[in-house]
């Protein structure tokens, strides 16, 4: 974590409040922070779907581990290979399109699937979906309170890998991952996760730079791996 601080925190500051350039070069401006002594022990994996890369570190518990994906997307291929490497993974996913995603989700990866989105309160909201013919349209969307999901619902209390993709519904999450957030109140641990912020969706840049910002200040979580 201390290789982590004194890598990234010069790099961020040098930014000086710019949300946009952030957003557009923090991964060319931060790329040398992957290669710091810390993370060679570390064994971070790069999980290929069809358009880009999950990276997570592979759990070491011979326990059951939880897996949760909000955002399927019609693409399992990075959680196929987890499952292949964590066969003691017990898998959940999130997402509004029933068609493909359900079928992926049961069958392929004998999980547990869930027809709505989840962000910070429960109402219609709008968002990007992908149909079954692969395209994306912005469609009304049931959501369902993130606290409420995971605390009232599946009442879990660990989460050992997560992959978040939610096509700009991300930020309804950075609160949640702050010391004394929505995640600290319930209880809820969250080992790692995996979350990607798109251009042309992600419309409010000064979140995302807040995002980043909290998260080199908690000294809780760190960027192991980031990448286009």
């Amino acid at each position: 974590m201390d290789g982590f601080q004194s890598c990234v925190k010069p790099i961020f500051d040098s930014f000086n409040g710019d949300s946009r350039e952030l957003f557009d070069d923090w991964v060319n401006s931060s790329r040398k922070c992957d290669f710091i002594d810390e993370y060679s022990s570390l064994n971070i994996r790069g999980l290929t779907n069809n358009d880009e890369i999950k990276w997570l570190i592979y759990p070491k518990c011979q326990e059951e581990n939880t897996h949760v994906t909000l955002g399927v997307g019609h693409d399992i291929r990075a959680e196929m290979k987890l499952k292949k490497h964590q066969p003691n993974t017990k898998f959940y996913a999130v997402d509004p399109m029933i068609d493909i995603n359900y079928e992926l989700i049961t069958n392929d990866l004998n999980g547990s699937f869930f027809a709505f989105a989840l962000a910070n309160e429960t109402k219609l909201q709008y968002f990007p979906v992908l149909d079954k013919k692969n395209h994306y349209g912005k469609q009304a969307v049931a959501t369902l309170d993130v606290g409420y999901f995971f605390e009232k619902l599946l009442k879990l209390r660990r989460i050992d890998t997560l992959f978040l993709d939610i096509e700009s519904g991300e930020e309804y999450f950075f609160d949640y991952f702050a010391k004394g957030g929505k995640f600290d109140e319930i209880g809820m641990s969250i080992c790692q996760f995996n979350i990607e912020f798109h251009p042309g969706y992600t419309k409010n840049y000064n979140l995302v730079y807040k995002f980043l910002e909290q998260t080199i200040k908690d000294k809780r979580n760190f960027v192991a791996k980031r990448s286009h």
